[in-house]
């Protein structure tokens, strides 16, 4: 489960939480944690990798890969574009290859606004 909010600095803040363990041991691992510099909107999981993240939020959308309990981020390119605007939900489009692996091909973002982004994963 992925969580974001402000922590008791009032920093932003992305969790992950693994809850495998919770109905035999009672507990809950924290998986990965990253402060964030910027106002998260909305945040999902990938749905082509189960360890890749898709944020976005005020005049950003970034993608999070899972990495040794960290969450290192990645910004996506807008330029001027994304001025003035707030990117609230998002969608990974994949194709299923020969093996039956799943590969991000476009990632499609929208905006308060009305816009639809199309971003090539």
């Amino acid at each position: 489960m992925c969580v974001s909010g402000r922590d008791f600095q009032k920093r932003d803040l992305i969790m992950i939480y693994n809850f495998t363990e919770l109905l035999m041991n009672k507990r809950v691992e924290i998986y990965a944690r990253q402060l964030c510099d910027f106002d998260l909107v909305n945040i999902r999981f990938n749905d082509a990798n189960q360890n890749a993240l898709v944020a976005c939020g005020r005049e950003n959308i970034r993608f999070f890969k899972i990495k040794n309990g960290h969450l290192p981020g990645q910004l996506v390119t807008l330029n001027n574009t994304a001025r003035g605007k707030v990117f609230n939900k998002s969608i990974v489009d994949y194709t299923t290859g020969e093996k039956g692996q799943k590969k991000a091909t476009n990632v499609f973002v929208s905006t308060n606004c009305g816009l639809l982004y199309i971003i090539n994963y």
